[in-house]
């Protein structure tokens, strides 16, 4: 039995500032099925159609380990070689999990049992600020990107030497 799957991604607009890094994107994941997401040092480990148990052995927490904000269901990272903190939130809840002990920290798992995730991933070198990135509605936030780059195709246009190749070029008869 197969199952459509169907994987897209929108970057998110952030506001540029000279020494800030800031930013993100937004995942919607569409499957036939259950899906499990499973994250650590701000990475995306796996993504499956089955229950990921038994496989902590293979995550490699040296880059640090996950927490988990229950009040806010949001699980943060902090990526000591980038310096920067990462947050992900999602449609589902994600559950602290120990890994290995050989290599000890927290991952994240969350589970998706519509088979649809929406993921909000942020990052930013001050926490708080990545915390906000992430607390935006997806919906809202997708709006807000479809819209600067709405804004920038209708304010943005290609001039050419002759009347016809500049009409042509923006699509107009």
């Amino acid at each position: 039995m197969k199952f459509p799957f169907i994987l897209r991604y929108i970057p998110r607009c952030a506001k540029r500032e000279k020494n800030k890094r800031r930013g993100g994107i937004f995942v919607h994941i569409k499957a036939g099925a259950p899906v499990w997401l499973k994250c650590c040092t701000g990475s995306l480990v796996s993504l499956m159609g089955y229950p990921p148990d038994g496989e902590e052995q293979t995550l490699d927490m040296t880059g640090g380990s996950a927490q988990l904000d229950k009040d806010k269901d949001v699980l943060f990272f902090y990526n000591q070689a980038q310096r920067l903190h990462i947050c992900l939130k999602a449609n589902s809840s994600f559950e602290a999990k120990e890994a290995d002990k050989a290599s000890p920290g927290l991952y994240g798992k969350a589970r998706f049992d519509g088979g649809e995730v929406w993921l909000n991933a942020c990052f930013s070198s001050e926490k708080d600020e990545a915390l906000a990135l992430a607390m935006e509605e997806i919906p809202s936030g997708i709006e807000k990107v479809r819209g600067y780059y709405k804004n920038m195709l209708d304010n943005w246009y290609i001039h050419t030497p002759t009347q016809i190749w500049t009409k042509r070029l923006r699509m107009q008869d």
